[in-house]
């Protein structure tokens, strides 16, 4: 996977992105998105590190408690 962006993440519980993007996450945690097909899901246990590998339309600001998360695409 290459990417051309990246910037630090904006989390919200009513807002979508601008863009459909990658997350990576910076620091330990969950990560709550709402996908592009339009599922909410919480990924438990995120590491330091970790990409998901699935297109994000939104980075929910309830339920994510991992830190330093960045969107990329």
């Amino acid at each position: 996977m290459v990417l051309t962006h990246a910037f630090t993440a904006t989390q919200s519980d009513t807002t979508d992105l601008n863009k459909t993007v990658y997350v990576y996450v910076g620091g330990d945690g969950n990560v709550k998105i709402t996908t592009e097909g339009g599922e909410d899901v919480t990924f438990n246990g995120m590491s330091a590190g970790d990409w998901l590998p699935v297109k994000a339309v939104r980075i929910w600001s309830t339920g994510t408690t991992a830190t330093n998360l960045v969107m990329a695409w």
